[in-house]
C-alpha cells in the first residue's frame, strides 16, 4: 500500500475510533434514558426505563454490542 493510501486509512480509522467513542461517551451520560423518556401506546414505560439504564450500565463498563447484520 502507498505512504498516501495509508495516511487516509489510518486518518479514516482515527476518526471511526473518535465516533465510537463519542458514542459510547454519550450513553455513559444516559443519552438513551433522554430519548426514551416518552413511551408510546403499547409501550412499557417501565421497560423502556429497564432498557436505557442497561445501555447505561454497559456503556459506563465500556461495553459495546457487535452486531453482524441483524445478528447481535
Amino acid at each position: 500500500m502507498s505512504t498516501d493510501r495509508t495516511g487516509k486509512h489510518e486518518r479514516s480509522w482515527q476518526g471511526f475510533l473518535g465516533a465510537e467513542r463519542m458514542s459510547l461517551e454519550n450513553r455513559r451520560q444516559g443519552q438513551l434514558t433522554r430519548l426514551l423518556s416518552r413511551a408510546l401506546q403499547g409501550e412499557s414505560p417501565k421497560e423502556l426505563a429497564h432498557l436505557a439504564q442497561e445501555d447505561q450500565r454497559m456503556a459506563e463498563e465500556g461495553l459495546v454490542e457487535l452486531k453482524r447484520g441483524e445478528e447481535v
